[in-house]
C-alpha cells in the first residue's frame, strides 16, 4: 500500500475529549434509580398478589364453613321432619286402634241387647 501525502497530527484539547467519569455518572444514576423503582413496583405487586391469595383462601374457608353449616341445618331439618311425620303416623295408628276398639266394643254391646 502506497502512502500519498504527509501524516499530520490532530490537535485535541483536554476539554474536547469525553470525560468518562463525569459523563457516565448521570446515566448510572438514572439506571440505578429506574432499577430501584422497578424493584419496588415488583415488590409491591408481589405483596398485593400475596394479600389477594390470602383473602381468596379466607373467603374460600368462609364459604366452605357456610356450606357445611347449611348442610348440617338441612340434615337436622330433614331429621326433625321425619321425626314429626313418624309421630303423626304413630298417633294416627293409635287413634285408628282406639276407634277399632270402640267400634268392636259398641258392636259387642249392641249385640248383647
Amino acid at each position: 500500500m502506497l502512502r500519498d501525502g504527509i501524516d499530520v497530527t490532530t490537535q485535541i484539547s483536554e476539554n474536547d475529549l469525553f470525560n468518562f467519569k463525569k459523563e457516565v455518572k448521570p446515566i448510572l444514576n438514572v439506571l440505578a434509580d429506574k432499577t430501584l423503582e422497578q424493584s419496588l413496583l415488583e415488590l409491591e405487586e408481589e405483596t398485593e398478589i400475596e394479600d389477594m391469595r390470602k383473602w381468596r383462601e379466607k373467603e374460600q374457608m368462609v364459604r366452605i364453613k357456610r356450606d357445611e353449616d347449611l348442610f348440617n341445618l338441612t340434615k337436622k331439618e330433614r331429621m326433625l321432619k321425619n321425626k314429626a311425620e313418624q309421630m303423626i303416623k304413630d298417633k294416627l295408628t293409635t287413634y285408628d286402634n282406639k276407634i277399632t276398639f270402640f267400634n268392636k266394643a259398641l258392636c259387642i254391646a249392641v249385640s248383647k241387647d
